[in-house]
């Protein structure tokens, strides 16, 4: 399982490498560039992805290792053995029964597995930033607190960040921009939506190539054209201005955090549980 996710992971790097390359935004890299990118042995597993972009800008030669970044490093590594080993391997033993158990309890588990998979995920992600501090590797940060995500858009911009970084350049936009093009600029919405849902359901396939990945795929891109079209009407309506201010609101955070959550347990329960 591991080596096929991370020849996913490898996939996604090469075609980063060849579109910036046919772009024009860098030169062909060498062979040792080439090799280093692909195939990072601490990004391989659960990524993090990292932009060929940000590989190129990195220095040949990294600064030594200070007694600091040592620690903070090998804070990052214990920090993801912990999370893995005990947090989430905890939660997998006690409340896990891989969405065999029926209603009510499939509802609690649904919530459990949510927070096993995140755990489980930033783990990897922890760990591969503590060792690329020590081998003086870039390694992006891929979770930021996606659990207090306040909307799906939010959420995106927290879960996965590399994951979500590369969709958005590498399909979002270049959808996005070839379809106002043809419009002439018109139909800003219904564009948005499009460019969500080619990029989402795509997403899923890339994933796993069946029916309930491409369900993922199609919950989340929903998800996020609700979220674009409900900002985009209530800017329309009353201005940025006012709805920043609602962004303050402490009651509105904490039902929007909630909703968020759920919608994202609802999405990945649904690939999951034997609803037959």
């Amino acid at each position: 399982m591991l080596g096929a996710l991370g020849f996913s992971y490898v996939l996604l790097r090469f075609f980063d490498a060849i579109k910036a390359v046919i772009d024009g935004r860098h030169p062909a890299p060498n062979l040792l560039q080439t090799v280093n990118y692909l195939v990072p042995f601490h990004m391989l597993a659960a990524g993090p992805i990292q932009a060929f972009d940000e590989f190129m800008e990195d220095p040949g030669v990294p600064e030594p290792l200070t007694f600091e970044l040592a620690v903070r490093g090998a804070e990052r590594i214990a920090g993801g053995l912990f999370k893995k080993f005990v947090v989430a391997q905890t939660i997998s033993h006690v409340f896990l029964t891989s969405f065999r158990a029926h209603m009510p309890y499939a509802i609690i588990e649904a919530q459990f597995y949510y927070l096993w998979l995140y755990l489980d995920f930033s783990a990897y992600s922890d760990i591969a930033v503590g060792i690329g501090t020590f081998i003086g590797v870039a390694t992006p940060e891929n979770f930021n607190n996606p659990l207090v995500a306040r909307n799906i858009i939010d959420y995106w911009q927290r879960w996965h960040i590399t994951l979500s970084q590369f969709i958005r350049r590498n399909i979002y936009i270049p959808v996005q921009v070839s379809m106002v093009r043809r419009s002439d600029g018109k139909s800003e919405l219904l564009i948005a939506c499009t460019a969500f849902f080619v990029s989402f359901l795509l997403c899923g396939l890339w994933h796993n190539v069946n029916f309930r990945w491409l369900l993922w795929g199609a919950i989340q891109a929903a998800g996020l054209s609700t979220c674009y079209a409900y900002r985009y009407y209530l800017v329309k309506k009353h201005g940025r201005k006012w709805l920043n201010a609602r962004q303050t609101n402490t009651a509105l955070k904490v039902i929007s955090i909630a909703i968020t959550f759920e919608f994202s347990v609802f999405a990945l329960a649904a690939t999951m549980y034997d609803w037959g």
